[in-house]
């Protein structure tokens, strides 16, 4: 009887070994279960947070274009495409968020960054837009059109990640760090080449973004910002004087009240007018006259509606979106750690850019704000980013709860 009980207990027996075997793969590589349920968590929130954000976008779109000056027909419509685009866009996302794709993203970075090379290439040549840019390329055979350079962003981030990880220490090297620089200017270039100055912007946050979070050198951070202080007169003298007055006023919008500041100052005055419990519903004062409310605006038009309050529950959502993503990061190799810095960036650059131009504190760039102004590129666009962050974070052979 002894000896069939310490047969029974040994933990070298079949069945410990196999139940060993089925803890360790669902474990993948995390320590212990609290760390793996910690993981799960953090993919729902990322998950959930995004979409409680797009509907909050699509009650955006709805409020714009009803208190707007648009025909009935042509308002509804825009709230039909950006339903339609935050559909197609979840899926994609929870698409991708099935896949563990670090080894497709480690091994075929290079292919990414061709692919992002020939679409912007291609928007240069064939591309059309308003006020002189080329961003947007028509769909053949429809009515339809895409910001190109907002899909690019995603196959930035994984490119700039598998070469980060290519290089390993030699980041830090002068010969590393340039072929980053390299690598990151073309790409920018020919998102400048578009005119598309506040796309631009958001690309040089996701690189600086990749790089802090990769561990590259402080001093390659300060010869960056002296490099561009010292480059800011050569830059600003290619600019268009439009470019130059939507910098200039959007700052300073009293300077110039009945033309570029318009915007600027309505868009002020309309989230003051919300503080801090809202209007009544459709009853707004100023945003039926301000102009782009439902893209570039639409942050005043939900401050104005739904005031302070709703306008904390918007920055609750990024930021648990946003530490979500980091959390990711934190679980995931260094590949996908730099793919969730990268996502991160835009969603931070993009908020904080287009809420302080609405505020009148951040010159005006055209810049969305993630998931709630009207666009279906930038939504669904940005939904397949969050999906490749959420498969390269995604470990091989881990028991998911989601």
């Amino acid at each position: 009887m002894k000896n069939n009980r310490s047969n029974q207990c040994r933990p070298d027996s079949g069945t410990g070994r196999r139940v060993a075997r089925e803890q360790s793969s669902a474990l993948g590589h995390f320590s212990s279960p609290a760390d793996l349920r910690r993981y799960n968590f953090c993919r729902r929130a990322v998950i959930i947070s995004a979409l409680l954000l797009a509907l909050i976008g699509i009650f955006t779109v709805f409020v714009a274009v009803s208190t707007s000056t648009l025909k009935a027909s042509q308002g509804i419509s825009k709230v039909w495409i950006q339903a339609a685009a935050v559909l197609l866009g979840a899926a994609g996302m929870l698409l991708l968020s099935r896949m563990p794709l670090s080894r497709l993203y480690r091994r075929l970075w290079w292919l990414f960054l061709v692919l992002a090379l020939g679409i912007l290439a291609v928007t240069i040549v064939y591309g059309s837009g308003p006020y002189g840019t080329k961003s947007w390329l028509a769909i053949p055979g429809t009515s339809l059109s895409v910001q190109t350079s907002e899909f690019v962003k995603a196959l930035f981030i994984v490119a700039f990640a598998g070469h980060i990880r290519l290089l390993g220490e030699r980041m830090d090297s002068p010969l590393g760090f340039a072929s980053l620089l390299l690598h990151f200017g073309v790409i920018c270039g020919l998102v400048v080449l578009q005119h598309d100055l506040g796309s631009a912007l958001v690309y040089v946050f996701i690189a600086l973004m990749i790089c802090y979070s990769s561990g590259l050198s402080l001093r390659y951070f300060l010869f960056g910002g002296l490099g561009l202080a010292v480059m800011s007169p050569v830059i600003w003298h290619f600019l268009s004087d439009y470019q130059k007055a939507r910098i200039t006023v959007g700052i300073n919008p009293e300077s110039d009240p009945l033309g570029y500041g318009y915007q600027v100052i309505l868009s002020r005055s309309a989230v003051i007018a919300g503080y801090p419990f809202g209007s009544r519903f459709l009853e707004l004062e100023y945003s039926p006259i301000l102009p782009a409310s439902h893209t570039d605006m639409a942050f005043a038009v939900l401050s104005e509606q739904i005031g302070a309050i709703g306008a904390a529950v918007l920055f609750v959502g990024y930021l648990v979106l946003v530490f979500a993503l980091l959390s990711l990061g934190r679980h995931s190799d260094r590949t996908g750690a730099a793919i969730c810095a990268g996502v991160s960036a835009i969603i931070i650059c993009q908020s904080v850019e287009n809420i302080g131009m609405c505020l009148g504190i951040m010159p005006v760039v055209g810049i969305t704000l993630p998931f709630i102004s009207y666009g279906g590129s930038s939504v669904v666009a940005l939904f397949l980013a969050l999906g490749v962050a959420l498969g390269a974070s995604k470990p091989e052979h881990v028991l998911s709860e989601d």
